[in-house]
Parts: C-alpha cells; structure tokens; sequence
C-alpha cells in the first residue's frame, strides 16, 4: 500500500533522534499529534504518538508499551534508514529495520510514515495498531486491537482483544485466559472484511 503524502515542511530527516527526557518531539504539521517519548507516572516513556493540542495529552499509539524506556534512551532515524529504540543500557529495538527510507513524517492523520524516494509509505504505524483506531484508521485482516492494563496509568497489554480474523470473522475476546469469543460478527472472508472508523460519517 502507497500513498503520497501531504506537502509539508515537518519530514524528519535522516540522522534525527530524540532523547528521552528532553520534551523533544516530531510534531504534524497542524501540531494536533506529536511523536516522541510519552512519560508515564512511573517515570518510564513510551515510543508513542498522542494528541498534543489538548490539556490531557492522549495516547493513541505505542511501539513498545509492554517494554517501557528509561530516561537518557533515544529514537533515531539512522542514516542507513532504520527507525531504532535504544534504550539507556544500550539495548536496541528495531522498529523498522529496512534500508529504503529517506526521511520521515508526523501526519496530521496520527499516522506517523517512513518514506522512500518516490515518497512512498514503506512503513506505518496505522499498520501496526495498539488499543486506538484514529479517524480515517482502517483495520484490515490480519490485524488485532489490544486493551490497556489499566487506563492511562499502565499501557501494557491487558485482557481483551478485538481481531478481524483471516476468515474475515470480527470477534472480542478475553485472549489472556483462552476465550474462544464473547462477541462476534460471522462474517465471513470470501471478501474483504475492514473495519473503518469513517471520517465522513463519524
């Protein structure tokens, strides 16, 4: 899946970081989401995106949520493309681990892009979801949401998920203790099935 993105003067170039602790973000170019480290009450951070504009700063999206970094860790986009969390004992998570990205951008969607030379999506966190569907979000096949373990006190993954399954079946269900569904749609998968917070109608 490509697609171009709006024109704008906030792409991240290669060689950017920010360092845990710094209040130091990747802002949209509207400033309604930030990218960066998001502080938890434990004093730990997550790699996250949250609306930035408003007084409660939301998290909508995390890439490490059940491994959460210390302060003094970093995120850099490296020169040779990847998108990397070091944490502050020098242990390294690959978030993206391609060789094509020439710069990166903070949508104004909430989706955070890596791009190629064409301009390309070649890597985005809409394709990886947590436990939030933005507007104009599309969950497809495949995908899972997973609740918080406890609001916005304790990110990690907690005890429910919602899953469109291959078969095309979208079902809820307590994962942790091997719930075979409480909830579910019976459709089926003899063609795709989304799930699509609408932007138009919602």
């Amino acid at each position: 899946f490509c697609s171009l993105p709006q024109m704008t003067t906030n792409n991240i170039e290669l060689g950017s970081n920010i360092i845990a602790g710094t209040n130091s973000t990747w802002p949209s170019t509207s400033g309604d989401f930030a990218f960066g480290f998001y502080p938890l009450v434990s004093g730990l951070f997550l790699v996250g995106i949250w609306f930035d504009k408003i007084s409660e700063r939301t998290l909508v999206w995390s890439a490490n949520r059940d491994d959460p970094a210390q302060v003094g860790s970093s995120i850099n986009l490296t020169v040779t493309g990847q998108l990397v969390l070091t944490h502050s004992n020098g242990t390294q998570f690959k978030i993206y681990n391609g060789t094509l990205t020439v710069s990166a951008l903070m949508q104004d969607s909430g989706n955070f892009v890596l791009l190629d030379s064409s301009s390309n999506f070649i890597w985005q966190s809409f394709n990886f979801p947590s436990d939030t569907v933005l507007l104009g979000q599309e969950l497809v096949m495949g995908q899972k949401l997973y609740s918080n373990a406890n609001g916005s006190v304790d990110y990690s993954t907690g005890r429910f998920v919602l899953e469109i399954q291959m078969d095309g079946n979208v079902v809820l269900s307590a994962f942790r203790f091997a719930d075979p569904a409480y909830w579910y749609t019976s459709t089926r998968g003899d063609q795709n099935v989304s799930l699509i917070f609408n932007q138009s109608t919602s």
